[in-house]
């Protein structure tokens, strides 16, 4: 017999030694949360619109260019109650405010993916519904969409310097940060969520509102642009057909600070300048 079908069956056993409705009710549930069989991990990533005409140049052609994106892994449930095998056939949607949807492209091995270009929009303090469409059946999701946290980071820092991020008071789970080369648009330095083992330990409380970047994140003299986004991983409550337990949403939304780093101020005058 399975491990699943064993826990399964001692549930079944406990519930018929409970008496009253309320609990047999509750029991039910937990059972329910514990073996339905879609697993979901996804992220939703949003900017807020640069102010500086600099900081949007330098965000073309990367991920942050849009403003809002999304990656979701989609899964069954293992014999062992953990995470089975990639479901590469669902059909995923988002709804924003207004009903606008956007339709997710599926990138094989049960990860699909959503930007600008295919109609999300991160709009903050609002919810942003997902619907997932596989085997004749719905998968309902819902998340907040939390606004960018506020933060203090330095215009200047001196080389060979780290720096401290943080976002301490404001509700957030933990902090997705990236670091950029203003002239290149190229990653110095990153801790986004990038796998589902990432996303679920976040989920479990293993996130952090203060992360400190290392010198290498600034590897030499220059302008550098830190996003920072204040992470919230979404009640799971309320879904319908998904599992509960197993599955996160995380969302937040990043901005990006102008850092420029170097001893001599004139470079970065001369950084400004140019």
């Amino acid at each position: 017999m399975s491990p699943l079908l064993s826990r399964s069956a001692c549930l079944a056993l406990i519930a018929t030694s409970l008496s009253g409705c309320g609990k047999l009710a509750d029991l039910r549930a937990s059972i329910e949360e514990l073996t339905e069989g879609f697993v979901a991990q996804g992220v939703v990533s949003g900017v807020v619109p640069p102010s500086d005409p600099l900081v949007a140049e330098a965000l073309v052609g990367t991920d942050f260019e849009g403003g809002a994106t999304s990656t979701f892994y989609l899964s069954s449930i293992s014999p062992s109650g953990g995470f089975g095998q990639p479901i590469g056939d669902a059909e995923l949607f988002a709804f924003g405010e207004g009903g606008v949807a956007a339709s997710f492209s599926a990138l094989g091995g049960g990860q699909y993916r959503a930007g600008t270009e295919e109609g999300l929009a991160y709009i903050a303090n609002t919810e942003l519904e997902i619907s997932a469409h596989q085997g004749g059946q719905r998968h309902e999701m819902a998340a907040l969409l939390p606004p960018a946290p506020r933060v203090s980071v330095p215009e200047t820092l001196p080389s060979g310097m780290g720096l401290v991020i943080d976002a301490a008071g404001q509700g957030f789970d933990g902090l997705s940060i990236t670091v950029l080369d203003l002239l290149t648009g190229a990653a110095t330095w990153s801790n986004e969520l990038t796998s589902v083992e990432a996303i679920y330990a976040l989920s479990q409380g293993q996130g952090s509102v203060t992360v400190e970047l290392p010198p290498e994140a600034f590897p030499v003299d220059g302008r550098y642009l830190v996003g920072v986004s204040g992470l919230v991983v979404a009640d799971t409550a309320d879904w319908v057909e998904v599992n509960a337990r197993l599955s996160t949403l995380i969302t937040g939304q990043f901005f990006f600070h102008s850092l420029c780093v170097a001893d001599d101020p004139l470079i970065c005058a001369l950084a400004e300048e140019g």
